[in-house]
């Protein structure tokens, strides 16, 4: 290790993937390029990159849960992200609230909602204090400059980027709970509710004077998860591609359709033709086998039928539910998408298929995606599948390459913020007028497309400039 005076300052980033029933985090050492995946230090029953994203309530206390093992404990409030999305969209008579009252207890003076709201900072807090922990741990000398810095970039759905109750409801958690994590004698594995609540309510106004820390950033997070993609060779250069990304975590199916490309002289953006949140992600295929009796031990006894591959009639019949619903939703992604191509044929002839997320099997979710192209489009229309590939810049333990599967989204988030890639959001893609077939039709009115007719690969208006 060199000397303090000798080296040159430190800057970690982490990029912190916020998952419904886990999260996962990667730190890049940004001047030596060097990212590594961080081990949850607690638990080692399945895989330690896994971080149950769950906060145990008992007697007016929040309480970390740390046995991975056990999506489903008792006490404990779950779906953290999806309560807290619910929340900032004011859909407070959500299922997930529900639930939460019935945890809390009917005498807790507590509102659902604003439990929630703690709970996630609670979460988040803790493990950031862990994962700066670690870092400190892997070099000691961290801090003996005035320069060292820590960033943390944290995923939203790009459904939701441009919702700005959404957007600002989680850059508003994520810069209190990294106030909150490097308060290491108040963040304890134990915390009364009340003085989070006390607590919070000082750093608000903290943060209302001082305004948001700019080490602290959410980006979309399929535009995250596509990073090991845009950055290797399996990226098609071609920018008239359409990409279909559909992502299966435990609480939701994201789905983007995107291209990749140019903007004048400042490189490639992500251009979002259509962006969707289902929520019908795989935890959904336990709640639905559970009938009626929804509670925490049904809910972890269907879990463990389910990722053990049971043939269960019931687990079955959820996957179909599950299948049937998708296959509906994936052709709004799609006729979403054909609002912003002016030519008909730019789906069949441009589109490829990239299936990712921890949660995500064939059957149902790729089946579904799939039979939703066909119906589209027609049977005779055989999609293009592409896969992620795995980064050759990320250290992960021998024996663990398989954690890769449900890494992508923090290995994409642990670049400096000002390196992703910028993006438009559907509707600023969103073509006004009618679809036609001809690229160059006459006798009708131009809008102007924004390459300005730089790009003579341009999939809108292929470098005429305008859109007809």
């Amino acid at each position: 290790m060199p000397k303090n005076k000798d080296r040159i300052p430190y800057f970690f980033q982490i990029g912190f993937d916020f998952g419904t029933s886990y999260s996962k985090a990667v730190v890049r050492d940004i001047i030596r390029n060097h990212a590594w995946v961080y081990v949850f230090p607690f638990d080692s029953k399945i895989p330690g990159f896994l971080i149950p994203s769950v906060v145990v309530y008992k007697n007016g206390m929040f309480q970390r849960h740390v046995d991975t093992s056990l999506l489903y404990p008792r006490g404990g409030l779950y779906h953290l992200k999806m309560a807290l999305e619910k929340a900032a969209v004011g859909k407070h008579d959500a299922p997930v609230f529900s639930e939460y009252k019935r945890i809390l207890g009917s005498n807790s003076p507590n509102n659902p909602v604003q439990i929630a709201i703690l709970a996630a900072i609670y979460f988040l807090s803790t493990t950031f204090s862990e994962i700066v922990h670690s870092i400190r741990q892997k070099f000691p000398d961290y801090g003996a400059m005035q320069e060292d810095q820590i960033a943390v970039n944290m995923a939203i759905p790009v459904a939701d980027i441009s919702n700005k109750s959404v957007c600002q409801l989680f850059e508003k958690v994520l810069n209190i709970s990294w106030k909150l994590g490097q308060e290491a004698d108040f963040i304890q594995n134990h915390l009364r509710v009340a003085d989070l609540l006390l607590k919070v309510r000082d750093l608000e106004k903290i943060i209302k004077k001082e305004g948001n820390n700019e080490l602290c950033h959410v980006y979309p997070e399929v535009s995250a998860n596509v990073q090991a993609f845009l950055r290797s060779p399996a990226s098609s250069p071609d920018v008239r591609t359409i990409y279909f990304f559909s992502d299966t975590g435990a609480g939701t199916v994201d789905q983007s359709v995107f291209t990749y490309a140019g903007k004048g002289n400042k490189g490639r953006e992500l251009n979002y033709f259509s962006a969707n949140v289902f929520p019908i992600g795989s935890s959904q295929i336990e709640m639905i086998a559970c009938g009626g009796e929804i509670n925490e031990t049904n809910l972890e006894n269907w879990r463990k039928k389910k990722e053990s591959g049971s043939n269960d009639l019931k687990l079955k019949n959820a996957k179909m539910k599950v299948g049937k619903k998708l296959t509906m939703d994936s052709k709004k992604t799609l006729y979403g998408t054909q609002k912003c191509l002016w030519l008909k044929n730019s789906l069949e002839q441009n589109i490829k298929f990239i299936f990712s997320g921890g949660g995500h099997i064939v059957f149902p979710y790729q089946r579904a995606v799939i039979d939703a192209y066909k119906e589209y489009l027609g049977p005779k229309y055989d999609p293009i599948l592409t896969s992620m590939p795995r980064p050759v810049d990320l250290a992960i333990p021998k024996g663990h390459e398989h954690w890769m599967k449900r890494l992508y989204v923090a290995y994409g988030l642990a670049f400096l913020f000002e390196e992703l890639p910028d993006w438009t959001s559907p509707d600023e893609n969103i073509i006004s007028g009618e679809i036609i077939s001809n690229p160059l039709p006459q006798n009708r009115e131009l809008e102007y497309c924004r390459c300005k007719g730089l790009i003579p690969e341009c999939p809108r208006c292929h470098g005429n400039g305008c859109i007809y």
